[in-house]
Order: C-alpha cells, then sequence, then structure tokens
C-alpha cells in the first residue's frame, strides 16, 4: 500500500468505508485524516508523560493490524461462501491480521523516537507491513469454519486493575495505563474500531468523561442505546479463536467475557433450568481458585455481573430479537491454552436450545453463596453429556463428529474442574 493512501486509511478510521460510496471520497477522507493529524500535533505534549511510550505502542499495533486486515480483506473479498453478511463483515479479516501479528510479533515491533510525529510513524509502520506482506504467504489454500445455526456475540473485558477498573473513583495508581484512561489523547477507541472496541465502567457516565475503565470488545458494532446491533457470527469455531487471538494481542490483562446467544423463534414452549442445571454449566465452564487457602469459582466471588444469565432484546437485522446473555466466565489464558472457550460457547448454545430463562434468573444469591464453597452438582453427570447432546442436535448445521468434539471436550472440563474441587488444590 502507498504511504499516502495508508496514511488516510488508518485515521479515517470506520469512515473510510462509511465514504466509500461518496463521489467526494478522496476529498472526505483526506479533510479527516487531516484533522487527525492536526489533534496529535496539538496534543504533542503527552510525549512527556511516563505513559506515552505505552499507548503509543498499542496505537502501533492497531495501525499494524488494521493495515495487514485490509490486504487479507481483498483476498477475502474474492471468497463469496466465506460471508454470512447478518454477521460482522470485518472480523474474518481481523482474525486474520491478528493471527499474523500475533505470530510475527518481534518483526512488527517498531523502535521510535519520542518526538516522531504521526505522518512519519504511520509511514514507517506501513513500510513494516509492505515488507511483510512481500516476504510472506499472507493467503492460506482453504479458509474454513465450522458454522452453527445460532447468531451469538462476544463481549471481552481487560483491565490491570479487575473489578476496580468501573469504580468512579479509581484513578489507576499501580497501573502503566492509568486504568486505560489515557486512551483518548490517542483516539484509541475509534483506531480499534475492527474491534468494536470501547470504555465501560460501573458508573453510567463515567467513559463520557473520560476517567478509564474495563477495555471492551466486541468485534462488531458497540452496544448503543436502542441503536442496532449485530452478532458476531454463527462459528463457535471463529468465535473461540476470534477470543484466542485477541487476548494474545492486548497489552492489558484480560478479565472476563460475555456470551450472547439469540434465542430461537417459534420454538415449542421450554422448561427452566433447575438449580443443578445452571450449577452443571457453571461447574464446566468456571474457573476455580485457591483464595485465603478455599477454592472458590473466581468470577463470582468477585460479585461484579449484574447477573449470571441475563436476557436482553436487541436489534438486529432491522428488528427486535431475543438473546440470552452468559456473564459469568473468566477471560484468561490459561483457558486460551486449555482451548475452553469454544467449547463453552458451545455448551451455553446447548442449554439456549434445551432451557428457557426468565427476566429475572431466580438463582443469583445462592450460586453466589456457591461461589464461595463450590461442591459438585447433584447431578449425575453421564445423563447431562446425553442431556448436552440434544442441545447440540438443535443445531443442524453442525457435523456430527463436531458435537461429539464438544461433548467430550466438556466431559474433559467436568473432570478436571471436579479434580479442583474435590482435591482442594488448584
Amino acid at each position: 500500500m502507498l504511504n499516502s493512501t495508508a496514511l488516510y486509511y488508518l485515521l479515517a478510521g470506520s469512515k473510510y468505508y462509511s465514504f466509500l460510496d461518496s463521489k467526494d471520497f478522496v476529498r472526505q477522507v483526506r479533510n479527516y485524516s487531516e484533522k487527525e493529524i492536526e489533534y496529535f500535533f496539538n496534543n504533542r505534549f503527552i510525549r512527556h508523560e511516563k505513559w506515552f511510550r505505552r499507548y503509543l505502542k498499542i496505537l502501533i499495533a492497531v495501525f499494524t493490524v488494521n493495515l495487514l486486515a485490509r490486504k487479507f480483506e481483498r483476498y477475502l473479498s474474492r471468497l463469496c461462501c466465506f460471508y454470512d453478511l447478518s454477521c460482522s463483515r470485518f472480523a474474518p479479516a481481523t482474525l486474520m491480521a491478528l493471527r499474523a501479528f500475533n505470530k510475527n510479533r518481534q518483526f512488527f515491533n517498531i523502535e521510535f523516537d519520542r518526538f516522531i510525529f504521526l505522518r512519519e510513524l504511520i509511514y514507517i509502520v506501513n513500510s513494516r507491513v509492505n515488507e511483510f506482506c512481500k516476504c510472506t504467504n499472507l493467503y492460506p489454500d482453504r479458509i474454513q469454519f465450522i458454522q452453527g445455526n445460532t447468531p451469538l456475540g462476544v463481549e471481552m473485558e481487560f483491565s490491570n486493575k479487575g473489578t476496580a477498573a468501573g469504580r468512579f473513583l479509581e484513578r489507576g495508581k499501580g497501573d502503566p495505563l492509568v486504568n486505560f484512561s489515557k486512551y483518548h489523547y490517542y483516539h484509541l477507541t475509534n483506531f480499534m474500531w475492527r474491534f468494536g472496541a470501547y470504555i465501560d465502567s460501573d458508573t453510567p457516565f463515567k467513559q463520557f468523561i473520560k476517567k478509564g475503565g474495563f477495555l471492551e470488545y466486541t468485534f462488531t458494532v458497540p452496544d448503543k442505546f436502542l441503536q442496532t446491533s449485530m452478532p458476531l457470527t454463527k462459528s463457535p469455531d471463529f468465535a473461540g479463536k476470534l477470543i484466542n487471538e485477541a487476548v494474545k494481542f492486548t497489552p492489558v490483562q484480560p478479565h472476563s467475557l460475555h456470551i450472547t446467544v439469540q434465542k430461537n423463534t417459534g420454538k415449542h414452549k421450554l422448561p427452566l433450568p433447575s438449580f443443578d442445571e445452571i450449577l452443571f454449566l457453571l461447574f464446566c465452564s468456571g474457573q476455580f481458585l485457591c483464595k485465603d487457602g478455599k477454592i472458590v469459582e473466581s468470577r463470582i466471588v468477585e460479585e461484579n455481573m449484574k447477573d449470571i444469565v441475563l436476557l436482553r432484546k436487541r436489534k438486529n437485522y432491522k428488528k427486535w430479537v431475543d438473546t440470552v446473555e452468559f456473564s459469568h466466565m473468566r477471560l484468561c489464558r490459561d483457558f486460551i491454552r486449555r482451548n475452553v472457550y469454544e467449547p463453552s460457547i458451545m455448551l451455553m448454545v446447548a442449554y439456549k436450545n434445551l432451557f428457557a430463562f426468565a427476566d429475572i434468573f431466580p438463582y443469583t444469591n445462592k450460586l453466589r453463596q456457591w461461589g464461595r464453597r463450590p461442591y459438585l452438582p447433584a447431578l449425575n453427570p453421564n445423563d447431562m453429556f446425553e442431556i448436552i447432546r440434544k442441545g447440540l442436535d438443535e443445531e443442524k448445521a453442525l457435523p456430527e463428529h463436531y458435537k461429539e468434539y464438544i461433548v467430550e471436550k466438556v466431559k474433559e472440563f467436568y473432570f478436571f474442574n471436579k479434580s479442583i474441587v474435590m482435591n482442594k488444590t488448584a
């Protein structure tokens, strides 16, 4: 890509695609980009701050991924069967770009002078990406992800301050990124549009006064009140891989993961899950750690969730749809090493196919008590594995061998966590 093209492409962000159909495309992109250059020049005083280099490194990495993704987009545009246009059309190229970046971090590492200007920095990044593309076969022979029937979305939360990140008076002391409160100096959420990035907190208006909070990714359109959202994918395989690569990419501690699945329409009435059936879901997909000499479920004891299971209405495809949001999962590197996310997403899809969920989740207090002193669900695990298989069978698009693989992985998680809870060691 030419330096001038890269400059305008990166600085225009998602507006680049909004302007594409305009007759005045070049002027609009140039004007938008020049405003960004002016903004960075006017805020050059931040070069003397302790956190300057850390944030700039993130910006460089984001620019690199965006340029790589643009390369992959052109390739993927010829593979029409790849896209499900009802889901995020940018996420596939973003996944491929993240994977390329994560595998070649050393190559993409750029040393820069503290007083470098934005235009010069982008030219260096573009030169490095062009060099990489010349020396590397970017395009695999075949790209395929296993597709299901259920639209789903993810919300990934990152924070170096843990649950304290969302508190109104949290100042980020001891955090090199100062609770991600300086992101606005770099317009990071604008440039991280591919990540669907935004800053969230426990206090609804805190992010509007730029006090930091959780860095969150959706890889689609960020949720906004009464505005149209979009599912990420119908492929749990794809979602799992994207989660893995995003955690590897992000230089902020992973914190939590929300999985949203769209409810079936016109389906016969389903039973409500029992307490032990919900317990089985949490037991298989939870994180059990030793805290103060006791085994606890780490996510539940934080008491940082609005609820463990939430019903939400979302405006997808210009109509309102019912969704179930599971907010109990930990986002962590150990789960990536053990490949926990893809099977866990499918477990939640199976539960969505098997059970109805009420507007008010009835087991919250009881589950919080369980999280402090976890024990095995009072169910025959083999019976539950059979029930889960029935839930997976509702996903007609999934191949049989994949369903068997998911059930085996769920068994693996169950017995792994059972050994921790029973032996009282983690």
